[in-house]
């Protein structure tokens, strides 16, 4: 897993054993990836040789560069040594709408509870 990303447009399988592979899926295709399979296994799954050859096989069925996963599948899959096709972890991030609104109110009620406590208020 240290031969890197492949660039947007690329042809991957997404590899996932989350709650919503799909999701993972879509969001690959978003970023730019071509997403021409989806190898899901359960949430929490302990990948075998035999999954990941398995997984080999759909990469070559569909000439795709290899697999993303995953940063918590990718530490899944580290004991297994030596990968039979390209595998890379793509992070998983969260996008808040508003989130600097959200930060600012916050804030505020944090300021105005410090001020009644300080003024002798109980919050």
């Amino acid at each position: 897993m240290d031969g890197g990303v492949p660039p947007p447009g690329a042809r991957v399988v997404a590899l996932a054993g989350i709650g919503e592979p799909a999701q993972f899926a879509g969001g690959l295709a978003a970023a730019g990836w071509q997403v021409v399979a989806t190898a899901a296994f359960a949430d929490h799954h302990w990948f075998t040789a035999g999954d990941l050859e398995r997984v080999a096989g759909t990469v070559d069925t569909h000439d795709a560069w290899g697999a993303l996963t995953t940063d918590k599948d990718a530490v899944r899959l580290e004991p297994l040594g030596a990968l039979p096709c390209a595998v890379a972890r793509v992070p998983l991030t969260l996008d808040v709408p508003q989130w600097g609104a959200i930060v600012a109110a916050v804030s505020g009620a944090l300021t105005a509870s410090r001020g009644a406590v300080a003024a002798g208020a109980r919050p």
